[in-house]
């Protein structure tokens, strides 16, 4: 077994050193990503709430821990998704977490494509115009089509 800065020449197998060994590995494996067009893709379906109308509603997720306890009967009251909302937004906020907006930048940097579902708009009144910017437009057969050239597929 290997045991890092200690390793000598003797304990790598066929007298390599350990740098070489790391450099062998890390070519088979981009050499095995050229080879592979799924690699490092994910096709992830969010079936729940929205990038521009973000909620917290405490009646819909009654686990959610509160700054403070709240009984159901009040917390079903009028206001309070838009109280416990900017209540998880100012606890984020303190905390250091990252905006929507901040994710979704990072995201694009990196070459995710965001895809809202064709017939969800139809079924219920939704145009291009109630979307970010960047934002794809396509069906279960687009999605599809992704998800079999992905190594990862989630629905969440």
């Amino acid at each position: 077994m290997l045991q890092g800065a200690e390793t000598t020449r003797e304990a790598i197998p066929h007298g390599l050193a350990e740098d070489d060994v790391r450099r062998i590995v890390r070519e088979e494996m981009e050499r095995a990503a050229k080879r592979d067009l799924g690699a490092g893709r994910a096709a992830i379906i969010a079936s729940k709430g929205t990038l521009g109308k973000l909620k917290v509603d405490p009646v819909g997720n009654p686990a959610m821990p509160m700054p403070v306890p709240i009984p159901d009967i009040v917390s079903s009251l009028p206001g309070m998704v838009p109280l416990a909302s900017k209540l998880m937004r100012a606890r984020f906020a303190r905390h250091n977490v990252a905006t929507i907006a901040d994710l979704l930048d990072a995201a694009r940097e990196v070459g995710v494509r965001l895809t809202a579902c064709q017939m969800t708009m139809e079924v219920f009144g939704y145009g291009e115009g109630d979307f970010v910017d960047g934002v794809q437009f396509g069906g279960a057969a687009a999605f599809m089509s992704e998800a079999r050239r992905s190594h990862v597929t989630l629905f969440i």
